[in-house]
Formats: structure tokens, C-alpha cells, sequence
């Protein structure tokens, strides 16, 4: 199995740590499920928030968010609020985690996965 193939393919830290060195780009929801973020961390935050409120957002309408908000960053932050959802990287995250994320991110650097702290 090829890393594109991880990419598309459910969370596993096992897998994970087998295919990639020093990459880790994730969205994780609030119950502490970890998908990674491909292509984006914005696409797939989009795709909860689709999925959450049940609707399809047109291009216009998604537009018309980002252009609401001041950087993409700004979008990210709002997305992650609206969906209950957190960002990872190799070395840290954005957003404020809940218990069932934090639990997560100490099991993902346990198994040496995250790095926070580290440089």
C-alpha cells in the first residue's frame, strides 16, 4: 500500500507510523476520530460541516464565507467551532481540544506520532 492510498483510507496509527516519517496532517472531530487531511485540512472540515448540518453548500456560499472572514485562518477557526473539530500536525494543533481529543492527541504522542513540544 502506497501513502496515497493511507491518505484515502481510515485512520490507523499502526499503518500510519509504517508509511510516513515526520508528516502528520489531521482533522479530528470531537468524539476523538482522526481523519486525515486530504486534500486539506479546510476541505475536510467543509465536508463535516456539510455532513453535520445537512446541507450542500454551493461554490457562491462557500465564497461568501471565506470572504466573511478577515485569512483562510480565520475560516479554519470558524469551521473547527462549528464543528466541534481540531486541526493536527506533526508538532501541534489549532483549536481547543475537548477530553475525548486530548485523550487522542496524548495516545497519538505516545505512539510517536505528534511531536508537540518537540522541535
Amino acid at each position: 500500500m502506497d501513502a496515497t492510498d493511507v491518505l484515502n483510507r481510515p485512520f490507523d496509527p499502526e499503518t500510519h507510523k509504517a508509511t510516513f516519517i515526520n508528516y502528520f496532517e489531521t482533522v479530528m472531530t470531537g468524539d476523538g476520530t482522526v481523519i486525515y487531511a486530504n486534500p486539506s485540512h479546510v476541505r475536510v472540515l467543509e465536508r463535516l460541516y456539510t455532513a453535520r448540518y445537512a446541507c450542500e453548500p454551493t461554490y457562491d456560499e462557500y465564497r461568501r464565507w471565506l470572504v466573511g472572514h478577515r485569512t483562510v485562518l480565520d475560516y479554519l477557526e470558524w469551521l473547527m467551532e462549528t464543528t466541534d473539530a481540531i486541526a493536527l500536525w506533526t508538532h501541534g494543533f489549532l483549536g481547543v481540544p475537548n477530553e475525548a481529543q486530548v485523550r487522542k492527541i496524548d495516545e497519538l504522542i505516545g505512539h510517536g506520532i505528534m511531536k508537540v513540544g518537540e522541535r
